[in-house]
């Protein structure tokens, strides 16, 4: 199964950090960004049985649920049914807040005793040091979409150590922040391409949206201070 230390592994075969100016937890930073991106344009889709009693219409909310992301897509009652069965979600369910925690709610009705309803509904992806939720198919895009990012993240650290001292460290690679700017934007093409099937549409780079700082204090992932 596929881990964090893998796409780890990935990224570094994509891009070179020959001069180690980020550390391996930085760069694992970075793929959990990618990783909060992909989830926006391709969440994972999970489904749940709720049993009904004849009189219950509020339940726990399923496994993975995530407030203020997780939304419910599709309702299938009664389940076993051919064809299958489907509600309209806007109708017959909700999400609300009670007692501060999140519960369905089955406002038309209450599934009958004996019977299940079962809910197709979105969370995060999720990857860490043992297992990860993203489709085989789509590895290799959020190895472009880390690669993107941190290409962007060296391109930064490059025009700021430029823009901070004088040294002759400094001036020998005056094209390095300019050359990451371009080979992030291969990346994030090939990573929208993937996602949308070869159409890469304005919309969709419309609504991309990279954070504006990492996580640990970096400065702007996609401007670095002589660009704002």
């Amino acid at each position: 199964m596929t881990t964090e230390a893998d796409f780890l592994t990935s990224l570094k075969i994509r891009v070179k950090d020959t001069a180690d100016r980020f550390t391996d937890d930085e760069k694992k930073d970075i793929i959990q960004e990618a990783v909060k991106q992909y989830s926006r344009d391709k969440p994972r889709l999970r489904d749940a049985l709720f049993a009904g009693d004849g009189s219950t219409q509020t339940y726990a909310v399923p496994t993975g649920w995530v407030d203020g992301f997780s939304i419910v897509r599709q309702m299938e009652y009664p389940t076993g049914e051919v064809p299958m069965n489907f509600l309209r979600v806007q109708e017959n369910v909700t999400v609300i807040q009670q007692d501060e925690v999140p519960k369905v709610v089955f406002t038309a009705f209450a599934p009958a005793s004996g019977e299940n309803v079962r809910l197709y509904y979105i969370t995060p992806h999720t990857v860490d040091d043992s297992s990860s939720t993203i489709p085989a198919n789509d590895e290799d895009a959020i190895v472009n979409l880390s690669a993107s990012l941190f290409c962007r993240a060296l391109a930064a650290f490059y025009a700021e150590e430029l823009e901070s001292t004088l040294s002759d460290d400094a001036v020998v690679h005056p094209g390095q922040a300019d050359k990451f700017d371009q080979l992030a934007d291969t990346f994030l093409k090939q990573y929208l391409e993937h996602i949308t099937d070869g159409e890469v549409e304005t919309a969709v780079l419309a609504h991309f949206d990279y954070d504006a700082m990492f996580s640990w204090g970096r400065h702007f992932l996609t401007h670095s201070r002589r660009r704002r």
